[in-house]
């Protein structure tokens, strides 16, 4: 069953997502389950994707997936909010009478980035943790839009870049609260916010 599974989402061609698929398939009943409900979607999802970076996107959405399914009591619906024909997160995730949505998203490495450690002595520009929270602040507005007014909404953020080492999180996000507050006009122009109830929704 595993197998037609598989050659159903792959049509039967080479792909290197059918590996982790394989093994996430394997090792969770209610991944598979999840997989057979909604492998028309997952199947056109892997047709449409061609570059690496969105095939890598897509993995990590999946992964996710395999992840919040873990949690038995979790009840994970994928794309809920696609017959809207608006951006929408990724999972609706239910646990008992509360549903929260799960959106995902990966920061990749740039090009030229660096791996660490950087040279005994030498300043690394592209671990510059005011660089790096500028980073995450963009990431995160970016999804704003996708995220469901008047719901609890988590985003998760993978990435295969080493300048998660040097990443302050609670600092990145209070700078952000900060100049929200202030209304800074660099920051509403460049995400098209309104006021401050734009940043409310994460």
């Amino acid at each position: 069953m595993n197998e037609q599974l598989l050659s159903y989402l792959f049509d039967d061609k080479p792909h290197i997502l059918a590996a982790p698929m394989s093994r996430w398939i394997g090792l969770s009943p209610r991944f598979k389950a999840f997989a057979t409900t909604y492998r028309d979607k997952i199947r056109k999802r892997i047709r449409v994707t061609k570059s690496g970076a969105g095939i890598k996107d897509l993995e990590a959405e999946l992964e996710t997936a395999f992840w919040l399914l873990q949690e038995q009591r979790f009840a994970v619906a994928y794309e809920p909010y696609s017959s809207e024909k608006t951006r929408g997160p990724d999972f609706a995730v239910t646990f008992k009478s509360i549903t929260f949505n799960v959106e995902v998203t990966r920061i990749s490495s740039r090009e030229g980035e660096r791996p660490l450690p950087a040279p005994e002595g030498v300043t690394a520009p592209w671990l510059d943790p005011q660089q790096v929270g500028g980073r995450l602040t963009d990431t995160v507005c970016g999804k704003l839009g996708q995220m469901r007014p008047g719901m609890i909404n988590v985003l998760i953020v993978t990435t295969d870049s080493d300048f998660v080492r040097v990443l302050d999180i609670n600092r990145a996000m209070a700078r952000l609260k900060e100049r929200a507050e202030r209304k800074e006009v660099s920051l509403f122009g460049r995400y098209s916010f309104v006021n401050t109830a734009d940043l409310g929704r994460l």
